[in-house]
């Protein structure tokens, strides 16, 4: 197992990581499948799918490779393959001894070792510096991972590590994407127009070497144009749920018809915001994460300009590009926030506007109800006419259909059968139409009793209180009370 190169502040790293990762093997390949990019003197080559012999060939050079020689940049494209049984649920495509050679002759910072195999550390670039012993800086280490713009499938996270020795004016580049990222493709594809357009243009490759972030600032240029993607889906499905809800108004005027319709689309609509807002702080955490970045990109570039001039290995030309580009993103992403945020306050607007919608609806069928029991309380009471109109004449004839009654006609039972349905209907309906106000007057009179019984219960605790006053106690002359 390699021996990592840990400095006396190695206590600082997750040295527990860095052991779990090199006591697994299995975290990398036996066989390398990288890409490489070496760009030396006037000369610029790509590589793909290099193996292992490959690979320690232009290691060797690479550690071979001093100032008298020119600059020198190796770029090492490592892809990482899901494997779940693994550290961090994936594999590098680089073999373990090619990072045992980095780690003991480039001195590969270790903090680095599980980004590497895809730990997700979205955290404050890693930013470090060595000194000789006449403390003269010696080397820059810069090391982060770039945000995931993706909100709807889980991603291997985008490392990117670079080391430039000030001294032998070399830079390593470890660019750690996922095997199906489009990213590492853009870049290679990218740095495939590049070749091609640099052919007889030595000028533009020396440039290239003498910012050693040429690779970092077109990384973060590529990410960022990544992120446009997702935002504008966000924008779009925001856009379109607002002008469904600006029709659904209009479908209250009929919703006899399209109640149901209505509901289901306002339950998809709120459905629908609570992704969006879900996506919106997503990609806001991301703008947040990716602009932390580009600005200590930003930073360490403007020192080791300034380093790079002070020495004579470049001039400020050779670093305009790169800042112009870190400056596009940094505003770029400034921006980008702002719109993400505006996307936040018109979800939380159009929520607003579907609960009074729903709010609108429920009125709505409250008041059709309404109606309808309205409509049924009348035919209730009808029925409840009809029936003090035909139960009091119904119950008298049937007292008056008994057998003393049917021996021969009699008038004065007739009329008397007369006169009692009509007095006991009458009273009947009565009773009926005087309920509501019987019950008014019974409810007045448990207030009025209820006052009545307050007030005796106030005089009675009045009265404790004059009698357990004090009696008068008359002052001396000299205004002191006696004893």
């Amino acid at each position: 197992m390699p021996t990592p190169y840990f400095r006396p502040l190695s206590s600082l790293y997750d040295s527990e990581d860095v052991q779990a990762v090199l006591r697994e093997p299995e975290n990398f390949t036996q066989l390398s499948d990288v890409d490489i990019l070496e760009i030396s003197r006037e000369q610029c080559s790509l590589y793909f799918h290099a193996g292992n012999e490959d690979l320690e060939r232009h290691i060797d050079h690479f550690e071979r490779h001093t100032s008298a020689d020119g600059g020198k940049l190796l770029a090492i494209f490592v892809s990482l393959e899901v494997k779940r049984h693994l550290t961090f649920s994936h594999q590098a495509s680089i073999a373990f001894h090619c990072i045992g050679r980095l780690m003991e002759k480039s001195h590969l910072h270790p903090a680095f070792l599980p980004n590497l195999v895809g730990r997700p550390d979205y955290w404050s670039p890693g930013i470090f510096h060595d000194h000789d012993t006449d403390e003269h800086p010696r080397s820059l280490t810069f090391y982060c991972q770039h945000p995931r713009w993706n909100v709807n499938a889980v991603m291997a996270a985008c490392s990117i590590y670079m080391k430039t020795d000030r001294v032998d004016n070399k830079t390593l580049y470890l660019i750690v994407t996922g095997k199906s990222d489009s990213i590492a493709s853009s870049l290679t594809a990218d740095l495939s127009h590049f070749l091609e357009a640099s052919r007889g243009t030595p000028d533009l490759i020396r440039s290239c070497v003498a910012d050693p972030f040429f690779l970092h600032v077109k990384a973060a240029v590529l990410i960022f144009e990544q992120s446009k993607v997702p935002v504008k889906e966000v924008r779009n499905k925001l856009y379109k749920l607002l002008d469904l809800l600006d029709e659904i108004p209009q479908t209250l005027a009929v919703q006899r018809q399209r109640e149901a319709a209505t509901r289901n689309t306002l339950a998809s609509t709120t459905r629908d915001l609570n992704i969006i807002s879900r996506n919106a702080d997503s990609l806001i955490s991301s703008a947040d994460r990716g602009l932390q970045v580009v600005r200590a990109m930003l930073v360490v570039h403007d020192k080791e300009r300034a380093q790079a001039c002070d020495d004579g290995r470049a001039h400020h030309a050779h670093f305009s590009a790169s800042e112009d580009h870190l400056r596009y993103v940094i505003y770029s992403l400034e921006l980008q926030h702002s719109w993400l945020s505006s996307y936040k306050a018109r979800k939380e607007t159009a929520m607003n506007l579907v609960f009074n919608l729903a709010v609108q609806l429920d009125s709505l069928t409250n008041m059709e109800m309404g109606r309808s029991m309205k409509k049924d309380s009348e035919s209730m009471n009808t029925i409840a006419t009809l029936t003090m109109l035909f139960l009091p004449a119904t119950a008298v004839a049937t007292i008056f259909g008994s057998n003393i009654f049917l021996n021969e006609l009699n008038v004065k039972a007739l009329i008397a059968y007369i006169v009692i349905t009509i007095v006991l209907t009458a009273f009947s309906m009565y009773i009926w139409t005087m309920q509501p106000h019987i019950r008014a007057m019974s409810h007045q009179f448990r207030r009025r009793l209820d006052r009545r019984n307050g007030a005796n219960a106030a005089g009675s605790v009045g009265l404790n209180d004059v009698e357990s006053a004090p009696a008068y106690v008359p002052l001396r002359e000299d205004n002191s009370v006696p004893a």
